[in-house]
Parts: structure tokens; sequence; C-alpha cells
């Protein structure tokens, strides 16, 4: 499926109830070309699953972007999977996608890519990932990748993240909620790098449980959180669990802690190669005991 004009659509702009799905041989793609611009009272693109030879790309528009200096959203979501993302779902630079709700969302589990290197702007979370993301998911914000988001989170991962969630050298903007969100435990990668920035109302990273993956800022990165804490564990950063700033990145907590972990450490927390963390309160607080 390609689109190469406008769509114009009273409902969603390109349905697919089933599984997007192919074979190794002929991968099954949804396209919305970069001279193409989808207009919709509800989603841009919704498909029922995306399977591992599913792959939906935006190189165009998905609501409209400063036309004659006005910004028209889609009704609903920019890009959603209803159910579950094993395939590849990717906004290409110079790509938009304006949505009322989120910009891409997949509703279950992501074993997949997500990949945004252009502009997202959506009222509710930049990316949703709604039941965890697995062991061989990615969810990156990469090269000249924006997301805005209105109320939500720039990036929101639902459960555990067993995978990769990384802004890599792109802006992430959360004007109401955290820059990044894992609701669950992180046992694999959440990171931002590359003169990344994050800048976010509430928290800039935020673990909602434990941590036994790595968090991790470097080469230049900027983090920056103005009423939460630059990163955030609610529970414990176990005896695997990682939290490094180094090689001249940058967490700032304008009202909280640079680094807060809620419970008990006895993991790894290190500063080095230049890297600096800055809080209102306390540069590093842990709220149980410390084993390490």
């Amino acid at each position: 499926i390609i689109t190469r004009g406008l769509v114009d659509a009273g409902a969603t702009g390109i349905e697919v109830a089933g599984a997007n799905n192919g074979t190794a041989l002929a991968r099954a793609l949804i396209t919305n070309d970069s001279t193409s611009l989808i207009l919709a009272t509800g989603d841009g693109i919704q498909v029922g699953s995306n399977g591992t030879y599913g792959t939906i790309i935006n190189s165009g528009g998905i609501g409209s972007l400063n036309m004659a200096g006005v910004n028209t959203p889609v009704g609903d979501d920019g890009i959603e999977v209803v159910g579950a993302n094993e395939g590849r779902i990717e906004n290409r630079y110079g790509a938009a996608i304006l949505a009322t709700g989120d910009g891409i969302v997949v509703g279950q589990s992501n074993s997949g890519t997500i990949a945004n290197g252009g502009t997202i702007i959506a009222n509710a979370n930049g990316i949703l990932v709604g039941a965890g993301n697995s062991a061989t998911g990615q969810v990156l914000n990469s090269g000249s990748g924006v997301i805005t988001a209105t109320t939500g989170d720039g990036i929101h991962v639902i459960g555990v993240n067993a995978g990769e969630v990384s802004n890599q050298s792109g802006t992430i903007t959360a004007t109401a909620g955290d820059g990044i969100e894992v609701t669950g435990d992180n046992t694999r990668t959440i990171s931002t790098t590359n003169g990344g920035r994050i800048t976010a109302e509430q928290n800039g990273i935020l673990v909602g449980a434990s941590n036994s993956g790595t968090i991790t800022a470097y080469g230049g990165s900027r983090t920056t959180a103005a009423t939460g804490d630059g990163i955030h564990i609610s529970g414990d950063n176990t005896a695997d669990g990682t939290v490094s700033l180094y090689n001249g990145a940058m967490v700032t907590a304008t009202a909280g802690d640079g680094i807060e972990i809620g419970g008990s450490n006895a993991g790894t927390i290190s500063l080095y190669v230049g890297g600096s963390v800055t809080g209102a309160t306390s540069g590093l607080t842990i709220g149980g005991s410390n084993t390490e």
C-alpha cells in the first residue's frame, strides 16, 4: 500500500483490520510517501497487528504541519497498531506526525522496532507501547528526531522494558509529563546519547519499579526535569543495575533530585569522564539502604 497524494478521510486514513504481514521474500509494506498527506478525523494509519515481515513507513505528513501557519492534527493517533508489533514502524527524516492522541501507539507488546527520525507532535504521548518492550524490542528517537508530547510522555512503555529504549541524538520535550517513562521494571537498556536532549515537566527518565539493567546518559546529552527528578527509579537498583553518566552528559533537576532511587541500591551508580548531575534538593538520593 503506497500513497502519493492526498488522503482526506472522515474516519481512518488507512485501515487494515487484520495483520500487516508478509514473508521473508515479500514483506507487507504500508508507505505514506514524501509527496503524500493524510488527513483524518480518526487515526492516520491503523492496523490490527504488525507482523515480523510487516513494515509501516511515514515519509510524508500524517496531519498537516504549518500549512498556511496552521497545524492540523489527525483526530486520534498518528499510527496505531491495535495489537502487537513484531516488525518495523518508522517516521522518517523530514516526515511529520501530528496527532490529537498518541503519535505512534502499539496497543500490546513490542518485539520489533519503532523508530522516529522525523517530527512527532502529539497531544498525548509521542510514542506509546501498551504491554511491554521485549528483549528484541527497540524504541528509538534518533538523528534529527523530534518528539513533543503535550499532556503525556515523550516515550511511554507500560510494563517491563527488556529491550532498548533510546534517545539517540534526538530531542524529546514533554510539557506536562516525563521524557521517557517505563512503568514497570527496566531489565535492559534506557539511554540518552550523542547530544540528545530531554526536557520534561516531571521526570527526565522514570522507571516505575526496579532497575536491573542499564540507564545511561553520555556523549554530551542533556536531560532537564522541571518539577521531578532527572532520573527516577521508584524501586530498587539491584545488584545487576547500573546508572551512569559520562562523556559530558548532564542531568539537571530544577526542583527535585538529580538522581533518585526510591528503594535500596545494590548496584552501580557512577559519574565519570565529565558526567555531571545537578539537583535542587539532592544530587543523589537513595530512599533505602546502600550495599554497594
